[in-house]
């Protein structure tokens, strides 16, 4: 389900914090660009490649509300990466959500009524 797929994220995100780390302090400071062109390409594009493909089927079929799948992907893409970086970094999900509430939330934003 979209709600699982959400809490799978978070969860794998958590899994590579100390990359996600690492590629803050080095990206910050404009070092190793050829990598991090890499890694955007592999984390960031194909992951919204994915998702754009899959969310297009959910919208035609009309589990999903109709948004362009494009604008979709990114909107959610930066929710669970904001969701994950404030936990990251203050201790807990924004406004003390916990994972499995803000996935929920998240997957009921965007479904269509009875989908």
């Amino acid at each position: 389900t979209l709600r699982n797929g959400f809490s799978q994220s978070l969860e794998a995100m958590e899994a590579i914090k100390e990359l996600i780390n690492l590629l803050a302090r080095e990206y910050g400071q404009g070092r190793f660009p050829e990598l991090m062109a890499q890694l955007k390409a592999l984390l960031l594009d194909e992951a919204l490649a994915v998702y754009r493909d899959e969310y297009s089927k959910d919208i035609k079929s009309g589990v999903l509300r109709d948004l362009e799948p494009d604008v979709l992907s990114s909107i959610l893409m930066s929710s669970l990466v904001g969701y994950h970086l404030a936990n990251m970094y203050f201790g807990s999900g924004p406004g003390g959500v916990n994972r499995q509430d803000f996935a929920d939330g998240l997957a009921g934003l965007i479904m269509r009524e009875g989908g």
